[in-house]
Order: C-alpha cells, then structure tokens, then sequence
C-alpha cells in the first residue's frame, strides 16, 4: 500500500511536469515506466513512444520501451528497440539486463544469460543481473546458485527499500520450492508416491519451462 502510494505521488508529478513542458522526454519515460510497473501496458507503450519521439537518442527512454514492447510480446521491436539503447549508452548496465529479460521471455536463455553476464562486467552488484541469473539458475533446478545470486544481490548497499524486499521475498520463494521439490523428488523416489505428487512436481518442473522433464515425470507412473 505504501509503495503504491508513492506511486501515485510519482506519476501525479510527472503529469504535471508534462502539462508545463511537453517536449520533456524523462517525465515520459517515468511515467511510462509506473504505468509499465502497474501493468498498464499499452498506456505505458504510449507514454514511451512520445519520449522516443522527443528524443530518438534518449537511452532511458528505448529500454523502458523495449520492457514494455517484450512484455507485450512485441519480441522483434523489443529487441531491436533495447540494442539501440545499448549502441548508445553501452557502458549502462540497465540496457544489458533489459535484453537479459526481453531474451529470457523469448526463451532465448544462453542469450539471456549473457547479456545478465555482461551487465555484471559492468556493475558486479546489479541486483536486476543478479536476480535474472537467479531465475535461470532456478529454472535449471539449480536452487543453491539461484540463492547465491539474489544473496549476492542482497549484499549490495546502494539497494533502496523495496529492491530489498522484492529480492528477501524472491529469495524464500526459491528455498521454499527448493524444499518443495527435494520432498517430492524423495517421495517419488521411495516407490510410494500417488499420482497427486507426480502432478505436483511436473507442474513446479513446467513452471521452470523443464517441460521435457515434466513429461517424464508424468510418464513415469504410466503403466
């Protein structure tokens, strides 16, 4: 409710700022980038594309509208759309985490991970690399490399409030389907598992996009 509300303080300041100067491309880009984060994508797709048009080498401006493009599925414009931020700005860590994820829900994952990769080159603390890694690492069931990075993330001191808090919250998530999986994986193992379990562990292994594995799983108690 808290961070809502600072939300909405936020984009009642960026309105005003555009009703003052409507050639301002970073009131755009911020409230396009609320709007992204309230998933109000097609408002913030809008808002981005006006900033982009102010300014074609606004930076900020290209990669929020390349997150708003891959969230809408807009792969190719996504794409296309973050690489010129990174031709212009190729030092920000942000533009290479942002092809991390536009990849990653593209299901691109080694290329994914190397743009999350190279955003560490350049910033070896950037909790959104961090927790990009973190997300691969769990969808290979890797569970203690995913703690790593997000408590790597963790460590870092310029980390505001809610940063913190997403990655505490993202970081029990993984140990609880940790532990989720290990229990059923022990289950299965011992023979006496019902079909409940093998359903059970076949959608946490879909839900990771193991859907090869999960199959299997459900093969498994096929007679």
């Amino acid at each position: 409710a808290e961070a809502q509300a600072l939300d909405d303080q936020a984009i009642a300041l960026f309105e005003r700022a555009l009703a003052s100067d409507k050639g301002y491309a970073p009131a755009y880009t911020h409230l396009g980038d609320l709007y992204l984060r309230a998933g109000k994508l097609d408002e913030a797709v809008k808002l981005l594309v006006e900033a982009v048009s102010v300014r074609p080498d606004f930076g900020p401006g290209l990669d929020r509208l390349a997150a708003a493009y891959g969230r809408l599925g807009f792969s190719n414009e996504a794409v296309a759309t973050i690489r010129k931020a990174i031709e212009l700005e190729p030092k920000d860590p942000e533009h290479r985490v942002t092809l991390g994820e536009v990849l990653l829900g593209m299901g691109v994952v080694s290329g994914a991970e190397a743009s999350f990769q190279a955003a560490i080159e350049i910033d070896s603390a950037d909790p959104k690399a961090r927790g990009g890694l973190a997300e691969i690492a769990r969808r290979r069931g890797d569970y203690g490399a995913a703690i790593v990075q997000i408590d790597a993330a963790l460590a870092d001191a310029r980390l505001n409030r809610r940063s913190r808090d997403e990655l505490t919250k993202r970081r029990a998530a993984i140990a609880a389907e940790c532990d989720r999986a290990a229990s059923l994986e022990a289950v299965i193992a011992s023979g006496v598992a019902d079909p409940a379990d093998r359903a059970s562990l076949s959608a946490l292994e879909a839900a990771k996009g193991r859907f090869d594995r999960a199959a299997d799983v459900l093969a498994a108690a096929a007679p």
